[in-house]
């Protein structure tokens, strides 16, 4: 290409219109796919977070609130059947608490498949205390119901099956604050990820308008030269 300069350097008021043209569609090209990667990059880091948030952290809160609940019915459920007076409620809440049982197995499982924080040593402990304050009940509780033994019956509750319901409700709280540590922990890198996205897109879009406003005066100088 033939220099058209006075000292023979090139000028890119040397290029052609279509040229030009080009150079300022791939400008615009190349401005679009780099704010396009970039939110991609955002919305990627955001739905991971948030995808982790609700595949663990939420699972796993939701099954050890169910947990606390049936260790509450169960428990109000052998209150109740000690206080009943005739053979057919005592009947009904000994279904209940076989209800109660059930149930908490289902959590028990549906937070182990929850991909939990916890230690599982805890969750041997709550399933080993558990099935202590159970057999409690069915054995001696339940048996002293059967004969009306009520007296008897408060001395076991206090000194025995209250013990290890409060060990139960120990565990379950310290498996709920572990759970609601690990939230925190991915609702705050979820935030530090969302001002991450946030500055780097800043950044990006700062430097696309500075190159875009150099092109924009390289083009208006190269067609002012052209124009002489």
């Amino acid at each position: 290409m033939a220099a058209s300069g006075a000292d023979g350097r090139w000028s890119f008021a040397d290029l052609s219109v279509t040229v030009k043209i080009l150079a300022g569609i791939g400008v615009a090209v190349m401005v679009a796919a780099i704010v396009g990667v970039v939110g991609l990059c955002a919305m990627s880091t955001a739905g991971a977070s948030a995808g982790k948030m609700y595949a663990s952290n939420v699972a796993s809160i939701q099954a050890i609130g169910q947990l606390e609940a049936t260790a509450r019915q169960a428990h109000l459920d052998v209150s109740h059947q000690a206080i009943s007076q005739d053979a057919a409620t005592i009947a009904n809440y000994a279904d209940s608490f076989t209800a109660d049982l059930a149930a908490f197995d289902v959590a028990v499982t549906t937070y182990q498949a929850s991909m939990p924080v916890s230690d599982p040593a805890m969750v041997a402990d709550l399933q080993s205390q558990w099935r202590a304050w159970v057999e409690l009940v069915q054995v001696k509780l339940m048996a002293l119901v059967a004969v009306n033994d009520m007296a008897r019956w408060q001395e076991v509750r206090d000194a025995e099956a209250a013990p290890l319901m409060n060990k139960i409700d120990e565990t379950l709280e310290a498996l709920s604050a572990a759970e609601s540590a690990d939230a925190e922990r991915s609702a705050a890198a979820a935030r530090s990820g969302y001002e991450s996205s946030r500055l780097t897109w800043m950044l990006v879009l700062v430097l696309v308008l500075v190159f875009a406003l150099v092109v924009g005066c390289l083009l208006a100088v190269a067609r002012g030269i052209g124009s002489r």
